[in-house]
């Protein structure tokens, strides 16, 4: 069953696929207080989950598993997390830039 709104129903997968590729573009203010906080909650409780996984999307025009500022900056410094940060399923689009960006693990691993 497809839903269509005013244009031509896809197939579901096509759908899925639209919605994991489609950037998000936020500002800083919404960003922290509206998509971030929840996240801050749970990793600064007192017994935090031992991983977090990255998304397909890109935020602000960035693929958030190559996202210094958030896996680094916020994740690491800010928030002091030392847990795991993994991708989504072959969520990584450059192995060097999400290294560098302080992804732990790319899921799933490249031969």
């Amino acid at each position: 069953m497809s839903i269509s709104c005013g244009r031509p129903s896809k197939p579901r997968t096509s759908a899925i696929a639209d919605t994991v590729l489609l950037p998000a573009e936020v500002t800083p203010r919404a960003l922290r207080e509206l998509y971030l906080r929840p996240f801050e909650l749970v990793l600064r409780a007192p017994n935090p989950p031992w991983a977090v996984m990255t998304c397909y999307n890109r935020v602000n025009g960035v693929h958030v598993s190559e996202d210094p500022w958030l896996l680094d900056t916020v994740l690491r410094k800010e928030w002091s997390w030392r847990g795991m940060i993994v991708s989504d399923w072959f969520g990584t689009y450059s192995a060097d830039l999400s290294v560098r960006a302080g992804l732990d693990l790319e899921m799933p691993v490249r031969r």
